[in-house]
């Protein structure tokens, strides 16, 4: 069993692909939306207090093997892809991109850390795309 999550801005596809992703493995692999990377994103936007997450995550890595999408897409696209009265702002967006990006390349030491553009790409293509990078087939 593998744990699988999938991670980025609102309105990058984290629910759209999850049921997808999910049949990959029959359903026997759990499926998260968001975790630590998300966390630590929103508690920078929101200033809440810093926590330690790298310590969970790399306990949690040992105990499972535990896979993060980075499901990337533009703030701008993400923005139009919003289908509530309630949009978040582009402004907002743009600045939980670029938190994202710097936890990505600069903060966490997860190992199994797979990058999936959803912007540029259909859904199977994407869902192709992880399972060929979470368990090597088609």
């Amino acid at each position: 069993m593998k744990v699988i999550v999938l991670e980025g801005i609102d309105g990058c596809g984290k629910s759209t692909l999850r049921h997808g992703v999910h049949s990959l493995s029959g359903f026997g692999d759990i499926i998260h939306m968001r975790s630590t990377p998300s966390h630590w994103v929103y508690n920078k936007l929101y200033n809440r207090k810093e926590v330690d997450y790298e310590s969970y995550n790399l306990l949690h890595q040992d105990l499972i093997e535990t896979h993060v999408i980075w499901l990337m897409c533009s703030p701008e696209v993400a923005y139009l892809r919003q289908q509530t009265n309630e949009r978040i702002s582009l402004i907002f967006l743009v600045e939980a991109d670029r938190l994202f990006s710097e936890y990505f390349t600069n903060i966490t030491k997860l190992r199994n850390i797979h990058f999936v553009r959803t912007d540029t790409q259909e859904v199977n293509q994407a869902i192709f795309e992880i399972s060929q990078k979470v368990y090597g087939k088609s």
